[in-house]
């Protein structure tokens, strides 16, 4: 469980509140939010880039040691929106990256390592692009090989930023779909930021966005909530 007790998210000056929000894993959870409202700001604070105002991090039950580096990635691992591979890698190489905070010095993978990086490969029905190169595959299949990435990382979280960005219709729902089956499957806390409402809407019973004019975050559960689209207004502050 990550707990978020009273985290003010920000620079200088806060951009919101998150008050006190728990979050199981086993969830694939929505964030959404005006641009600028603070969505990067906010992994960034749980990811250890940016130091949190005031408030505390914890998960199960214990504080978040954000002078640790090792522990911030052994919590969570993060998928950019840019695709951050190299066009000289092979697939391979790049989803290997995951695992180099349990390789040693020179970065040879263990037989563990290698265990980890095919089940995770054959789970995404990614096998026949590990000889590929980065560079040459579509947009799709480079989402799908940076989920596999955070994925063989082991961490219980994953954090991702705008993952059905650049993708058409069908691997838009391909990619949602496999989030929600992985948050299920592999009891994993998966938190994506999204834009795209109302096909997330289909995938996560809970949802929490940042409410930039009381300047907090708020936790939805969308079972409870009977007009999704007055929702939608709320979120992104429509005026009629």
């Amino acid at each position: 469980m990550l707990e978020l007790r009273n985290v003010h998210i920000g620079y200088q000056k806060p951009l919101f509140n998150t008050g006190e929000i728990s979050l199981d894993k086993g969830q694939l959870i929505s964030l959404f939010g005006k641009n600028g409202s603070g969505k990067s700001t906010f992994f960034s604070t749980l990811l250890g880039f940016q130091k949190s105002i005031s408030g505390e991090i914890f998960f199960d039950h214990l504080p978040v040691q954000y002078d640790k580096r090792k522990e911030i990635n052994s919590l969570f691992s993060y998928v950019n929106t840019e695709f951050k591979g190299l066009n000289f890698m092979t697939v391979f190489e790049y989803i290997s990256l995951g695992r180099s905070r349990f390789t040693p010095l020179l970065g040879r993978l263990s037989e563990k390592d290698l265990k980890i990086i095919h089940e995770k490969v054959e789970l995404l029905k990614i096998k026949h692009l590990l000889n590929k190169l980065t560079s040459n595959i579509s947009d799709g299949e480079r989402q799908l090989c940076s989920i596999a990435k955070a994925l063989v990382q082991q961490a219980p979280i994953i954090l991702l930023d705008e993952p059905t960005s650049f993708l058409d219709y069908y691997n838009k729902k391909l990619i949602m779909n496999l989030l929600k089956t992985l948050s299920l499957e592999e009891n994993l806390l998966i938190i994506q930021a999204n834009h795209d409402v109302h096909l997330c809407f289909d995938y996560s019973e809970t949802i929490i966005w940042i409410d930039t004019n009381n300047r907090k975050l708020i936790l939805e559960n969308l079972i409870n909530v009977e007009n999704k689209q007055l929702l939608i207004e709320s979120i992104f502050d429509f005026k009629r």
